[in-house]
């Protein structure tokens, strides 16, 4: 499954010599986050909203140079899978579309996610089964300025707003930008430039507003553990956020957030690889999540390759899974390996904390056996001539 029928054309685009201003007011006009800079016609990067909102240039004469995040664009070609990887790996919402060294069209987050929503492994997982991030929390009387600190921190796009322990909203990079670069400074110095769009002001005092003064409601958007990722993905597109907030749906306390980067590194997880030499077992039973299953079926399926051609890739591997619970919330995994191929078997283990850990180290091994018996079989073709 390719982007080509994912490929939009609404995308806001920016000279290299425009101010911050200038793009900023082509940004609020057409309610965007992110923008397409060039030199001409020659594509340079993007500049999204939190870039500006860490600078501390001044908006009505900086350029946009310093902010311009390289990226190539992708073809039309591209699969899904792999554009999810590339957003997610990237920590970007938008790929930049070309055709013929042109630049056509862009791709989003939303694209991504609910054409993701018909893919065979995503079926029936719930917000419970996928990572969450745990973040620190806001109160309406916190100034904005910390609210921003505390964003770029945690990498995140917005986050949660408490009172008294109940969720009273989220504040997040859009709505920060709107009041501190466009409302605040047209109520004290600054001044609209209607022929360029472009924003020019003064904001001595921005940073100190409060959370309060904010609009936290527009853009708060809540889950809980019980609900579908498909409900959650429908919510974020009809919604446009980056996030939802996962509640107690028995007293509205937060307990975290749902992030597009959380279902990206879901989807991102999903494989294409050949897994018809591959047998699992216990794998199901454990506790790990989708995209953690996904993960060690990529990397099984990923090693076995590589041993498979010193093999003449007639093998098959039994992988075997064994999840010891404990007290606390912590798994350990026990990982057996198994390569059966004409003539020759080879067994490894693993053992960690970690499955990842618990499955590289009996590849390892496994991988270790395998070549020692290859350069046995070598040595022995060049002694006896067969």
């Amino acid at each position: 499954m390719d982007i080509s029928g994912l490929v939009g054309k609404d995308f806001v685009a920016v000279q290299r010599d425009a101010t911050i201003s200038e793009m900023i007011g082509k940004l609020i006009a057409a309610d965007q986050r992110e923008a397409l800079v060039f030199d001409k016609d020659k594509f340079l990067g993007l500049v999204v909203e939190k870039f500006i909102t860490k600078s501390h240039l001044d908006a009505s004469t900086a350029k946009l140079t310093g902010l311009v995040k390289n990226i190539s664009p992708v073809e039309k070609s591209m699969d899904l899978l792999e554009a999810a990887r590339l957003m997610f790996t990237s920590g970007i919402d938008v790929l930049p579309v070309q055709e013929k060294g042109k630049i056509v069209g862009i791709v989003t987050v939303n694209d991504i996610l609910t054409e993701a929503k018909s893919l065979p492994g995503f079926k029936g997982i719930k917000v419970r089964d996928i990572k969450q991030v745990s973040t620190p929390k806001l109160t309406s009387s916190d100034i904005v300025g910390k609210a921003i600190e505390m964003l770029h921190k945690e990498g995140l796009e917005s986050l949660p707003v408490v009172e008294k322990e109940k969720l009273n909203g989220v504040i997040c990079f859009h709505d920060i930008l709107k009041k501190i670069m466009i409302e605040a400074p047209m109520r004290d110095k600054g001044f609209r430039n209607k022929s360029s769009r472009a924003f020019e002001a003064e904001r001595p005092a921005a940073m100190d507003l409060k959370v309060d003064n904010f609009d936290t409601h527009t853009h708060c958007c809540t889950v809980t553990l019980g609900d579908s990722l498909a409900i959650a993905i429908d919510m974020i597109k009809e919604k446009d956020v980056h996030a939802l907030v996962l509640i107690d749906e028995n007293d509205n306390k937060p307990l975290g957030l749902i992030t597009t980067n959380n279902l990206l590194r879901l989807i991102a997880s999903f494989s294409n690889v050949e897994m018809a030499n591959i047998r699992f077992t216990g794998l199901e039973e454990t506790k790990l999540r989708p995209d953690e299953k996904a993960q060690v079926k990529e990397i099984i399926a990923q090693e076995s390759e590589k041993i498979g051609r010193r093999l003449n890739n007639e093998y098959r591997i039994d992988v075997h899974i064994k999840e010891y619970k404990k007290e606390s919330k912590k798994q350990k995994y026990d990982i057996h390996l198994k390569l059966l191929s004409p003539g020759k078997n080879f067994t490894s283990s693993g053992v960690d904390w970690d499955v990842v850990a618990a499955l590289r180290m009996a590849m390892k091994g496994l991988e270790k056996s395998v070549l020692r018996q290859y350069q046995e079989d070598i040595s022995r073709k060049k002694l006896y001539g067969k």
